[in-house]
C-alpha cells in the first residue's frame, strides 16, 4: 500500500491519517521512508493498540514529545469521533465483519448512507467515513476485501464511489491473509468532480496495465481486472443484437442443504435411497457416475427447494463453486446438493440444449469471469449473459452437436472445440476478439470430461 502511494502521489508536506491505525504499521512505514512525522495522524478504538502505536513511533522518531504523539495518535471510534481537520491522504486496513451494538447501528444509520442497508459491513462504513475526512482531490488508499467490487451487499458503497470519486489504482492481492479465504485488493480513489477511471493503474497476479479508455460501470460490479482490449471484447459480447436473457425467463433453485451430510448421505445404493449429485459430479455437458445416495425426505433437510424443481422433466445443473461456469443436462429427475444448483430455462422459442451450448461456451466463460471475477457462480451472473435468439434451423445443428458430446464414448475435447467455434459465430465476434477469449482461457480447467 505504501509503495502504491509513493507511485501515485507526492507525499511531501501532505497530511496523512490512518483512522484504524492499530499498532501503527502504515504510519511506521511512512516514518521509515522519511515522511515528516508532524504530518502523520492516527486513531483506533482499541486503547492497547494505540499505546503500542505511540511507543513504536516514538522509537522511530525519538524527538517527538509525549504531548505531541498523544494529540496525533488518539483513541476513538472513527465512525463517530474523528479529527476536526481534513487530510490530504487517508490510508488503512479497516476492520472486516465487525459486530455492532444496536445503539451503534442506530447512530451509524443517522450519519452514514452505507449503514442504511439491512446488513452493515464495517469496511463499507470506513470507506464512506474516510472519504468525508479527505480534502477535495485527496486520496484514500485502503486494503479491502475484493468483494467490495462485485458482491451485491456492497452496492451502496459502490454507488457512492462512482458518484463522487475517480479511481487511481487497484491492486488485486488474492488470498494474502493467512487463514482467511477472502481475496483482497488495495484500492486508491480520489474524491473529485471528474469521476473517472481513465488513468487508473491496475495490477493482477499476472499483468499490469493502465486504463486508457472511458468505461461505464454499474453499481452491480466494478471490473478493473480487465484491460482495455479485454473490455472492448466484453462490450462486443454485451452489445450484439437479437439476444435474450434468462432474467425473468427461467427458474432457479439451490441444491439441497441436508444439515448433516454424514448422516444423510451414503456411498452405497440401497432399496430406499437414490442418486444425489455434488458440484464435482458436474462436468461440461455431462454428469459423472453417481457416488452418493440419499433417501429423499424433504421435511428432514435443513433447506430444500420445491421438490418439483429437482424432478423437472429437463433441467440444467451447474457448479456453484468453480473458476469457470460449468453446466450439464439432466432428464433423470436427479437430486442435487447445494454445491450443484438447478436452472430451468423458460425462453419461448429456444431449446434447453441450445441454451446449454451457449452457457458452456468459452464466450460465456470469458464474459462471466471478466465481468464478475468470482469463484461463485451466482444467479445474477447467469441472468446477465446475452443469449443469441436464433431460429430453430440454426439451433438444430447445435443441439445435435450437444447430443453427440453427451453420448460420445470418445475424447470430446475436439467435439467441444468444434461446437464452441459455432457458438462464437452466433455472437459475430471478430478474429481479434476470438483470440482474446482463447488467450484469456488458456490453461484454465474447463471441466471437459475426456
Amino acid at each position: 500500500l505504501i509503495g502504491l502511494l509513493y507511485e501515485n502521489s507526492n507525499l511531501q508536506k501532505k497530511t496523512i491519517c490512518d483512522p484504524c491505525c492499530g499498532t501503527g504499521n502504515f504510519l511506521l512505514s511512512l516514518c521509515v521512508k522519511g515522511v515528516d512525522y508532524s504530518t502523520l495522524y492516527g486513531q483506533d478504538i482499541d486503547s492497547t493498540s494505540v499505546f503500542l502505536s505511540r511507543i513504536n513511533i516514538a522509537l522511530v522518531v525519538p524527538e517527538i514529545s509525549a504531548l505531541e504523539i498523544r494529540s496525533r495518535i488518539t483513541i476513538g471510534n472513527t465512525y463517530f469521533e474523528s479529527f476536526t481537520q481534513k487530510f490530504d491522504i487517508v490510508v488503512g486496513n479497516p476492520p472486516w465483519g465487525s459486530n455492532f451494538s444496536e445503539e451503534d447501528i442506530s447512530k451509524c444509520r443517522k450519519i452514514l448512507k452505507t449503514a442504511s442497508d439491512k446488513n452493515i459491513e464495517s469496511y463499507d462504513l470506513f470507506v464512506e467515513k474516510a472519504l468525508s475526512m479527505l480534502v477535495y482531490k485527496g486520496m484514500l488508499a485502503f486494503v479491502l476485501p475484493e468483494a467490495i467490487l462485485n458482491v451485491a451487499a456492497h452496492n451502496t458503497i459502490r454507488k457512492l464511489m462512482l458518484d463522487s470519486c475517480s479511481f487511481r489504482f487497484v491492486s488485486y492481492l488474492g488470498n494474502v491473509f493467512s487463514g482467511v479465504q477472502c481475496p483482497s485488493i488495495i484500492l486508491g480513489i480520489t474524491p473529485d468532480n471528474e469521476k473517472n477511471v481513465v488513468g487508473c493503474k491496475v495490477s493482477t497476479d499476472n499483468s499490469s496495465y493502465t486504463i486508457s479508455e472511458p468505461r461505464i460501470f454499474s453499481n452491480d460490479t466494478l471490473s478493473f481486472n480487465v484491460s482495455d482490449e479485454e473490455n472492448r471484447c466484453l462490450n462486443a459480447i454485451s452489445n450484439i443484437k437479437n439476444v435474450t436473457y434468462l432474467k425473468d425467463n427461467a427458474q432457479f433453485a439451490l441444491g439441497i442443504v441436508t444439515g448433516n451430510n454424514k448422516e444423510y448421505l451414503s456411498t452405497e445404493k440401497g432399496i430406499n435411497n437414490e442418486v444425489i449429485l455434488k458440484g464435482n459430479d458436474i462436468t461440461r455437458y455431462r454428469i459423472k457416475k453417481a457416488k452418493n445416495y440419499i433417501r429423499c425426505v424433504p421435511e428432514s433437510f435443513q433447506q430444500v427447494a420445491p421438490v418439483e424443481m429437482y424432478r423437472a422433466k429437463e433441467k440444467l445443473l451447474y457448479r456453484f463453486i468453480s473458476e469457470v461456469p460449468v453446466f450439464a443436462y439432466d432428464n433423470q429427475q436427479t437430486l442435487s446438493l447445494n454445491s450443484c444448483n438447478v436452472l430451468i430455462p423458460r425462453i419461448k422459442g429456444l431449446e434447453i440444449k441450445y441454451i446449454l451450448a451457449i452457457l458452456n461456451s468459452s464466450v460465456t466463460v470469458y464474459f462471466i469471469a471478466k465481468k464478475f471475477n468470482s469463484v461463485k457462480l451466482l444467479r445474477s451472473h447467469i441472468e446477465q449473459m446475452p443469449i443469441p435468439f436464433v431460429p430453430m434451423d440454426v439451433q438444430i445443428p447445435i443441439i445435435k452437436e450437444v447430443d453427440r458430446i453427451m453420448s460420445s464414448s470418445e475424447n470430446i475435447s475436439e467435439l467441444y472445440k468444434d461446437l464452441d467455434n459455432e457458438v462464437m459465430k452466433l455472437f459475430g465476434l471478430s478474429k481479434t476478439n476470438r483470440n482474446i477469449i482463447k488467450n484469456a482461457l488458456y490453461g484454465k480447467n474447463l471441466f471437459i470430461d475426456t
